[in-house]
């Protein structure tokens, strides 16, 4: 009975330790989607700011 009382014990802090890392996995994990997003916007920004340059100066040359 002993032995069954100890494993359940173990159990349930490995229950517990796998719930924070399981937790910890997805907070990482948001925080690295968060800033992949904030890159690509900042890209898509970078990449329309440099088309409508490039737009303004062919319709400079537009006699």
């Amino acid at each position: 009975m002993q032995y069954i009382k100890t494993q359940t014990i173990y159990c349930i802090g490995i229950q517990k330790y796998l719930k924070q890392a399981i937790q910890f996995a997805g907070a990482k994990f948001a925080i690295k989607i968060f800033i992949d997003l904030i890159v690509y916007l900042l890209s898509l920004l970078q990449f329309l700011s440099q088309f409508q340059c490039q737009f303004k100066l062919q319709s400079s040359h537009i006699p």
